[in-house]
């Protein structure tokens, strides 16, 4: 889960589908060299964002299992 303390570019690292999100949602500083000092509060201030709302968006999207492949062990075409 995702809280309004997490710095961004953790966030980023642990859920890479989300800087789709927070660019969507108007933080554009994902790979700004700031993210890395940078909680989400602080950024959704910087850009006058809710938190909250962004909060919310992000843990939903993040909760959808993402599809897996199928791992081909026996060297056969799947």
């Amino acid at each position: 889960m995702i809280s309004k303390e997490d710095n961004i570019a953790d966030i980023l690292r642990r859920k890479p589908e989300a800087g789709k999100i927070l660019f969507g949602q108007g933080i554009s500083c994902c790979n700004c060299p700031i993210a890395t000092d940078e909680t989400l509060e602080e950024g959704c201030l910087a850009h006058g964002l809710d938190v909250n709302k962004i909060l919310n968006v992000l843990n939903k999207k993040s909760k959808k299992p993402t599809k897996r492949r199928k791992i081909n062990t026996n060297n056969n075409k799947i």
